[in-house]
């Protein structure tokens, strides 16, 4: 498989837009929660207009996707942060590494840019991912996380 990097200056560059990359986006989306909303064009522009990276597994031998990743960056008054979001690969290529592979991607674009953290959520349903992240070095951490919900689900 391939690994493709995109980060919020060059997105432009795949073809983010045709039907079938976002119906393969959508696919990937669903193997983290199977209600998430699918995206038009609409939306999908709204999704990927966002300062971070996403890393994408490309097989060319079938010419489809089967893995992504992003890093969203959020950039503070005196450092920026990394979160990492939408890890998934479709069901029949999971086990292989894929996910590792983007998630060591992202990862290395973090160092590159000299952030000093990462972090992540992950349900706790969700035990290969939680596996995976522990391997990783990825540690558990004590918080107060909140969350204002603003807008209904689409």
């Amino acid at each position: 498989y391939q690994i493709l990097r995109f980060n919020h200056c060059n997105l432009s560059r795949f073809e983010l837009y045709e039907k079938e990359s976002l119906a393969q986006i959508n696919e990937l989306l669903r193997v983290i929660n199977p209600k998430t909303s699918v995206f038009d064009h609409e939306t999908g522009e709204l999704f990927f207009d966002f300062r971070g990276f996403l890393v994408l597994a490309r097989d060319p031998s079938i010419g489809r996707l089967i893995g992504m990743a992003t890093l969203v960056l959020c950039h503070k008054i005196n450092s920026v942060s990394a979160r990492l979001e939408h890890v998934a690969v479709i069901p029949e290529m999971q086990g292989r590494g894929i996910a590792r592979a983007l998630i060591n991607t992202l990862i290395e674009e973090a160092r590159l840019m000299r952030i000093t953290h990462i972090d992540l959520t992950c349900e706790p349903r969700r035990v290969r991912a939680n596996k995976l992240y522990d391997q990783l070095g990825f540690k558990k951490r004590v918080t107060n996380a909140r969350r204002l919900k603003l807008l209904p689900k689409l």
